[in-house]
């Protein structure tokens, strides 16, 4: 009897020389679509990444890609997220999905990929196609990528998974941690914060992390979330984002792809980890918020599971983080609960020398690390005008931590003239680091304001009343110099009141006859007993000009109409062998029925067989049998 080993061994071998993977070619649109590599080897795997956001409550569905013939198509894997950002002083929520396919090329060539597409509001959202180069061998001598676990020509595939619930699963084979350490010993070692407080379970797991899981609204917390493996390097495919409607959202990291894996140890046994996830957050009310789980599947050799495609499901740890507001002792006025960080502030003002009602500009830089406020604390003078300022966000992330800078210009209108001192832009804010309250300061200095330029003699006319220039005082008695303008006494005045309505009426008119016409044209065009005539007119060109073999289909869904027009029959539904005992019931006569069956086999050999096409005979055959076909359904119309 052959052993479970051997019997694996012989069906993969089986499976890897006769199974023929689905390709799968897509129509439809997308958002944003990024590669992996314009130019990959043949048998290369690459990937294909689709993005879809929306700012709504309508949450992007069903990506989709097109791929040329000759490339296997893993996928999608699909995970989708929502989240809040923050951005000029406003919040928004985010609904999104990523979608990654992997694919193979398998002969050399340059192709065009996409586009890519899902389902957005009842239609479907497009993105550019793009270009690919696969070259015969691996670009640069580089090694080649190994292929997604779940490809069925990688040596680690699951064959059983195929049947699921048919065939005993095979048992998992133990790796030998020490041999993989040593078979790693080159990798670096695991930076601060890989190594986690123990395994959560035997094969794989994430593990969430919230730093600090105390803070005070407004301020940074980070999630980070990790990915182990004892089994294989972490090969993330399924994705579920974890739940944070209560925070601010800016993501540090929101994709694995290019991250470092490293070797840990935990207990007795050496683990792959993997960097998944890192937000920076900041919370929006006080209390337990609670930073729900995320999960994962694992892909690859020894993560077979039962909920294939997803892979090996893992969820992390629900995480609850304690918020409250800084003191309300020595909280200095203006300050606005949720500006929290360490900020500095810088302006300049130009020009320093204005003419009286003329305006300055102002230009604040806020810089320094923390979910950065969106409006300053201006000063209050009598004469001095703020308009709102227009800001521009230079905002990043580095080391974990949000910060850069905001610029704020303002425009401000200096009224009377003199020596004006501008005062101070301010920011409140609270400190985490030194847990105090601090003050950013821009100090702006003085503007020099002179008188207006403008005469007194024309700022009084200019404040005068216009009303009073519009009175002319009459010196004498008499008729008056001009006659008024009285339109409505000229008898053109009628013609042209009239002229509008009226066309407008004939203009509605002619467009209304215009559109009868129209339909009426069409309709004769489209009319359905006129197609299979057209259709073998079509047939009979092409045959004419030796192209029989174009003309079989034209023929053949001729006849197709014209027994349905004719006996009610939909023929193509219909057995040769069945077909003239179906015509005979609907009162055609055997001869004919015949002829059109004849007629139809003669045209699927020609399509489907190496048959010579018969060219303008067949096309002569096939109308005069339609044509005995309509002189039946008249007769049928005058006896009924």
């Amino acid at each position: 009897m052959i052993g479970r080993p051997l019997l694996a061994v012989l069906l993969a071998l089986a499976l890897l020389v006769g199974a023929t993977g689905r390709l799968h070619a897509d129509q439809g649109i997308s958002l944003d679509t990024q590669v992996s590599s314009p130019r990959v080897a043949v048998g290369e795997p690459f990937r294909v990444r689709l993005t879809a956001d929306s700012t709504s409550s309508t949450v992007p569905t069903s990506p989709r890609l097109q791929v040329p013939a000759g490339f296997t198509v893993q996928g999608p894997s699909v995970s989708t997220q929502t989240g809040i950002q923050f951005s000029g002083g406003q919040i928004s929520r985010s609904m999104g999905l990523k979608a990654d396919w992997t694919l193979v090329a398998s002969r050399p060539g340059r192709y065009t990929i996409g586009p890519a597409s899902v389902e957005y509001g009842g239609r479907r959202v497009l993105d550019r196609a793009f270009a690919i180069e696969v070259v015969a061998g691996t670009p640069g001598g580089a090694r080649q990528a190994r292929p997604p676990s779940n490809w069925p020509f990688d040596p680690g595939f699951d064959p059983f998974s195929l049947f699921s619930g048919r065939l005993p699963r095979l048992p998992r084979i133990d790796l030998d941690p020490d041999a993989l350490d040593q078979e790693d010993e080159t990798l670096p070692p695991a930076p601060e914060g890989y190594q986690p407080s123990g395994a959560r379970d035997k094969w794989a797991f994430l593990d969430a992390r919230v730093q600090p899981d105390h803070a005070v609204v407004g301020q940074q917390v980070t999630l980070v979330v990790y990915a182990y493996a004892s089994r294989g390097r972490v090969n993330l495919g399924y994705t579920s984002e974890a739940s944070r409607a209560d925070f601010l959202t800016h993501t540090v990291l929101d994709e694995p792809y290019g991250q470092q894996q490293y070797r840990v140890r935990i207990g007795d046994e050496i683990w792959w980890a993997l960097k998944v996830r890192e937000f920076a957050l900041f919370p929006l009310k006080t209390g337990e918020l609670t930073i729900g789980p995320m999960s994962a599947g694992f892909e690859g050799p020894g993560y077979s599971s039962r909920s294939r495609p997803k892979g090996l499901v893992r969820t992390s740890q629900t995480l609850a983080v304690s918020v409250s507001e800084p003191p309300v002792s020595g909280r200095p006025p203006g300050y606005e609960l949720g500006d929290v960080g360490q900020y500095s502030l810088d302006a300049t003002v130009e020009p320093r020398q204005v003419p009286a009602g003329a305006a300055v500009s102002v230009l604040a830089t806020l810089r320094g690390t923390g979910n950065i406020p969106s409006s300053l604390l201006v000063p209050e003078r009598r004469d001095v005008d703020w308009l709102e300022p227009a800001v521009t966000d230079e905002l990043e992330t580095r080391d974990g931590k949000l910060g850069g800078a905001r610029r704020f210009k303002y425009v401000v209108e200096l009224r009377s003239p003199g020596l004006v001192d501008l005062g101070e832009l301010r920011l409140p804010y609270w400190d985490p680091i030194l847990r105090r309250y601090e003050t950013a300061r821009a100090v702006l200095g003085t503007v020099e304001v002179a008188p207006s330029e403008l005469p007194a003699s024309a700022s009084k006319k200019a404040t005068r009343d216009l009303l009073s220039e519009l009175l002319v005082v009459r010196p004498k008695l008499g008729e008056p110099a001009e006659k008024p303008l009285r339109p409505a006494e000229h008898p053109w005045y009628w013609v042209l009141l009239g002229a509008g309505p009226l066309g407008f009426a004939l203009t509605a008119s002619t467009l209304r006859l215009g559109r009868h016409a129209r339909d009426r044209w069409r309709r004769r065009r489209n009319d359905p007993g006129k197609l299979p005539a057209s259709l073998l007119r079509e047939a009979h060109e092409l045959a004419r000009h030796g192209r029989a073999d174009e003309a079989i289909g034209p023929v053949e869904k001729a006849l197709f109409l014209g027994i349905e027009q004719a006996t009610g029959l939909r023929a193509r539904g219909v057995l040769r062998s069945e077909l003239v005992a179906e015509l005979g019931t609907r009162g055609v006569s055997e001869e004919l029925g015949r002829e059109l069956a004849e007629i139809l086999e003669r045209c699927e050999a020609a399509r489907f067989t190496a048959a010579q096409p018969e060219g303008p005979s067949l096309v002569s055959r096939a109308k005069a049998a339609l044509t005995e076909l309509r002189g039946l359904r008249r007769t049928g119309k005058e006896a009924s």
